[in-house]
């Protein structure tokens, strides 16, 4: 079904009835003989060099099977790794290898130490609390600007340096801009990190079918191909005799189409014991060991004639990538994609972007619901309310005057964007006249004066919808196409 025609169109859910009725498959209601559960020992420490781990009074309770270290699991398992190509001048990408187990450092508050496997997850847990590491404590990085200063601790030593990713789209034309502005808004916005809390949260059961030499993954996952590539290659064993299964997944939010130390090493554990295992995810283990998002310092300035046309955006996006590279999203996604979505729906004839993710003692950053997007859009929008006010225009009026019309498509951006279709004005009109807008101007005025205060607010974005294969490419030269939404 076409865009236009499946608009307002009454789509039927097909699978309503199953959920309804209970007659779901997550992972929690898997069970399979002789199974075992996993609880992990994570880091408390947010950065620290670790001396040693004692297991032995764990591996010792009645009811645990076997307690993996971070050593045996580092040597079953490859790390996780993300790599990339690097451009000059322009671009910079630095890798760095993401052990399923802290090897030697912690870099972060959750970083997986050890596994505990015994009859059920109650005795799992109770052996957990007897493991405690031998740390030296090393100072902490803890944010995007403190990890870029000269005199900033080492999340990397072998790096030399925090700087994960870093591109620049240089624009001459804009500091002309910017000179000659009847008005120039700059400012500093900031994004919290954000924690996607599905109600199923991870989970994974793996299991070594002996009799055909297999091993077989249950994951609550958005990505069940990409899971089983993963495995063949961080373990070692045949891509062909791995069976991934994503059941019903209980929210994934985009924080699920990763691959997981968790995986890697359930599946490791099953090929070791010839049992199968399961771990689910506790909603501590949530917030601080997966991974997080839009963690973001923005510095946006924008120039505007005295007719309220934009003539400039210079925009700076600085992510708080925290302690590894995920994969496939890496920290890269949030500030790239800002990048490139800076100019929004807004015929912006000249653009200058900074995007960068530093490395820092905090878990990873990777892609959840509208990435790069949201974080954008807030500066944007907030930065043309701002110069309305400043030349006395009416926040829809501003909008108006520069938005993308009908007969500019298919329309590209500087940042290399291309928009392929839409109608932005009518978009807003149509939206003004549902508010029944200026009617309300008039009621705020009549309010305002009895002391009372009524607000509305304007606000335009651009939706991606499908990517090109050079998305992430330096300078700008990635295609995107979008639709329009108008709230």
């Amino acid at each position: 079904m076409g865009i236009t025609q499946g608009m307002g169109a009454r789509v039927q859910r097909v699978e309503d009835d199953r959920y309804l009725q209970g007659r779901t498959s997550f992972i929690d209601s898997l069970q399979l003989p002789r199974m075992l559960s996993v609880a992990f020992i994570r880091s408390p420490y947010a950065h620290a060099k670790l001396l040693s781990l004692d297991v032995d009074e764990a591996q010792n309770m009645p009811g645990v099977h076997h307690v993996m270290t971070n050593t045996e699991a580092n040597e079953l398992c490859l790390p996780i790794r993300a790599d990339r190509d690097s451009f000059e001048p322009y671009f910079y990408y630095h890798a760095v290898d993401y052990p399923v187990m802290a090897n030697q450092k912690i870099r972060y508050v959750g970083e997986i130490l050890a596994a505990v496997v015994a009859d059920d997850r109650y005795k799992a847990e109770d052996a957990a609390e007897l493991v405690f590491p031998d740390v030296d404590i090393l100072p902490v990085v803890a944010g995007v600007e403190a990890a870029m200063a000269d005199d900033a601790p080492l999340v990397h030593d072998e790096l030399g340096h925090n700087r994960h990713y870093f591109s620049q789209r240089p624009s001459p034309e804009v500091d002309d801009a910017m000179a000659n502005a009847h008005v120039v808004v700059k400012n500093t916005y900031r994004t919290n990190r954000h924690c996607a809390s599905p109600m199923e949260t991870r989970a994974v059961v793996a299991n070594y079918n002996r009799a055909d030499d297999r091993l077989e993954v249950w994951t609550s996952s958005q990505m069940p191909h990409m899971v089983r590539t993963k495995l063949s290659d961080f373990l070692n064993f045949p891509e062909h005799k791995i069976r991934v299964v994503a059941p019903d997944v209980g929210g994934g939010f985009g924080l699920k189409c990763h691959i997981f130390p968790e995986e890697v090493i359930l599946a490791a554990l099953a090929l070791k014991l010839k049992r199968p295992v399961k771990w689910i995810e506790d909603r501590q283990e949530n917030y601080i060991g997966a991974f997080h998002a839009k963690d973001e310092v923005i510095n946006l300035a924008m120039s505007f004639d005295s007719e309220g046309l934009i003539t400039g955006i210079d925009a700076s996006f600085h992510a708080d990538g925290g302690a590894y590279t995920s994969f496939p999203f890496t920290p890269v996604a949030e500030p790239s994609m800002a990048s490139s979505a800076v100019s929004g729906p807004y015929k912006v004839p000249a653009i200058k972007t900074e995007a960068l993710a530093a490395y820092t003692n905090k878990s990873s950053l990777s892609v959840c619901r509208g990435v790069g997007l949201p974080i954008v859009n807030y500066a944007l929008e907030h930065s043309i309310d701002e110069a309305a006010d400043k030349l006395g225009l009416d926040p829809a009026e501003i909008r108006r005057r520069n938005l993308v019309g009908a007969g500019d498509f298919p329309f590209r951006a500087p940042t290399g964007a291309t928009f392929d279709s839409g109608d932005p004005v009518a978009s807003l009109d149509q939206v003004l006249e549902l508010i029944g807008y200026e009617s309300f101007r008039e009621e705020q005025k009549a309010a305002a004066a009895e002391g009372r205060y009524l607000g509305i607010g304007v606000s335009s974005m651009m939706e991606t919808t499908t990517y090109g294969k050079d998305i992430m490419s330096p300078m700008g030269k990635s295609e995107y196409v979008a639709v329009y939404e108008t709230a």
